[in-house]
């Protein structure tokens, strides 16, 4: 009846009317749709520009290859980088084929020192005192892009090194390795960076316990304030020799290539180049156009000074200004500076005129900097010398012992394990 009843002709106006009202609410209802779809698109267009060739042709089962997909400028640059991927790969496979294993197996997964950031599918291994604080800068602004941009960040080079190693403001990690195994990890695009064992232990000394990026009571349990007594080189390595802080551990141990797997090994000796072909990959790589060692040498300026006046104030709040003075700091800072190859060994730092403030030194040492400015292969050298004078005051059975513990860095890497030769004979 019901049916029918819908069929009576007196009933046909108000079914008219119904019929428009319907009409009319879909039209309006499709225009709306059609602007969101446009809303969506636009927003979505970078992202499928940035992944869409990446997916096509990255992922890989064995770091076997790598496809040839440079965007570095100089393409002899580009097929060098190429061949030298290419090469470390090779070798990798090879003493993974030849049962290669790390001196400690469970690091690798219990550690879990990985990033990955899913909309690249980029997937980073992270190696301390081997262009760490790049990476984790990257895949900070990666991964909190939009909470970022309420803090004024607009790239990745704005976010102080502090942050992003006391916590405060990091990438997000992977949760626990077996959930990331079959999704993110098997389908990124993955890397990490190695580093002459001997270069890498001497940054991690300049860095962590020279200055004061680690508490000194980590491995003297006696010293509480007395900040003013500098831990000499000698004292580091015996420490190190044993130690399980993440910074000290052998990176094939951190990293283990047989498991990681990686598509790319990047290399500290030809940083700007390797990170150049690992950021191409993920359709990033224009982050680096003003990325040069002078841009470098200053943001590493401005962060060891900021980071370590931040710690000075918190040391000097908990045990008085006598436990380690702004001077006897910034003295530090300026021979690191020099151990790094930014300031000529030949000058000292001068007492006068300077303010012993963050910001009087910052700006004292930049001064100096712009005006003996180092060329990179200057920077280059001097690094090479210190690194031959702090290793000849070590002894011959230290060495071995060093040469053991670091043995799959040397071998899996490529780096010889013969102490730093003098450069200047």
């Amino acid at each position: 009846m019901s049916h029918l009843y819908f069929l009576n002709f007196t009933m046909r106006p108000v079914r008219l009317h119904h019929f428009i009202s319907i009409v009319f609410v879909t039209t309006v209802f499709g225009l709306l749709w059609k602007t969101v779809e446009v809303v969506i698109e636009h927003s979505n267009k970078d992202y499928i520009e940035d992944t869409i060739s990446f997916e096509s042709a990255l992922y890989q089962k064995s770091p076997a290859k790598i496809i040839t997909d440079n965007k570095l400028q100089d393409n002899h640059l580009a097929k060098a980088v190429q061949n030298s991927m290419q090469d470390r790969l090779e070798l990798i496979n090879k003493k993974c084929q030849e049962g290669w294993k790390p001196q400690n197996d469970t690091l690798f997964k219990k550690l879990n020192l990985f990033f990955f950031d899913t909309r690249r599918k980029l997937g980073y291994c992270h190696v301390a005192k081997a262009g760490c604080t790049f990476w984790l800068r990257i895949f900070t602004y990666l991964t909190r892009r939009k909470e970022l941009k309420y803090f004024g960040i607009s790239n990745p080079f704005m976010i102080q090194r502090i942050h992003l190693h006391t916590g405060s403001l990091s990438p997000i990690m992977s949760n626990h390795w077996p959930h990331f195994e079959d999704e993110i990890f098997r389908h990124s695009f993955r890397f990490f960076f190695a580093r002459n064992p001997y270069a890498r232990l001497l940054s991690v000394y300049f860095d962590k316990y020279y200055l004061l990026g680690h508490s000194l009571t980590r491995f003297i349990p006696d010293l509480t304030c007395d900040y003013s007594k500098a831990i000499t080189f000698k004292h580091f390595i015996n420490f190190a020799l044993d130690s399980s802080d993440h910074h000290l551990l052998p990176i094939s141990d951190l990293c283990n290539p047989c498991v990681f797997k990686p598509h790319a090994i990047g290399k500290m000796e030809t940083f700007k180049p390797d990170a150049q072909f690992i950021l191409d990959k993920a359709n990033y790589g224009s982050i680096l156009r003003h990325y040069n060692h002078s841009y470098r040498v200053e943001l590493e300026l401005e962060s060891v000074v900021n980071e370590n006046f931040e710690y000075l104030a918190n040391i000097q709040a908990r045990y008085g200004e006598d436990c380690l003075s702004a001077k006897s700091l910034s003295n530090r800072i300026w021979n690191v500076f020099m151990y790094n190859g930014y300031i000529p060994r030949n000058l000292t730092l001068q007492d006068e005129g300077i303010s012993f403030t963050k910001y009087g030194f910052l700006m004292y040492i930049k001064k100096i900097v712009s005006e003996y400015a180092m060329s990179e292969d200057q920077t280059m050298q001097q690094q090479k010398q210190y690194l031959f004078e702090f290793y000849s005051k070590i002894g011959v059975e230290k060495i071995r012992k060093l040469q053991q513990r670091y043995l799959g860095d040397f071998e899996l890497f490529g780096y010889s394990k013969d102490v730093p030769k003098n450069t200047t004979s």
